[in-house]
């Protein structure tokens, strides 16, 4: 199975998200979807499951969990991969303390792209439509 790509996202506060998400992702040596959600798991002491349709949606940006323990458990999931304790003081790129642990750096990350609503570019009425697309 390939590995997920950094997704192509325009600046803002989802592309923040998934940028510090796809660190954790790369850090981890790109695992497979199944392996990560092999990692949400009861005797991991998670708070919560996904599914790896999940855990892959937010690693393309195309999705942001609106409960706060979703994105938590794919944090937690990959910090635990890489050997990251969550509770670590958080750097910025140029290895500086931010101030916040990880899991409260990731947090607000999180916070900040759910207040965000997503802007989709228009779509473009005269552009060919995908084959198996219905007119509605």
């Amino acid at each position: 199975m390939s590995s997920i790509s950094m997704p192509d996202l325009p600046a803002g506060p989802r592309r923040r998200l998934v940028v510090a998400l796809f660190s954790y992702y790369e850090q981890a040596g790109h695992p497979s979807l199944t392996a990560i959600e092999g990692w949400i798991s009861p005797e991991h002491g998670l708070p919560a499951t996904v599914s790896k349709e999940t855990v892959r949606r937010m690693l393309v940006g195309l999705n942001v969990p609106l409960r706060w323990e979703m994105a938590e458990v794919v944090f937690l999931a990959l910090c635990g991969m890489v050997g990251h304790d969550p509770e670590s003081p958080d750097r910025d790129g140029c290895g500086q303390p931010t101030g916040m642990t990880r899991r409260e750096a990731f947090h607000r990350l999180w916070a900040e792209a759910v207040a965000t609503p997503q802007v989709f570019p228009p779509v473009d009425e005269c552009s060919p439509r995908k084959s198996g697309s219905r007119d509605q």
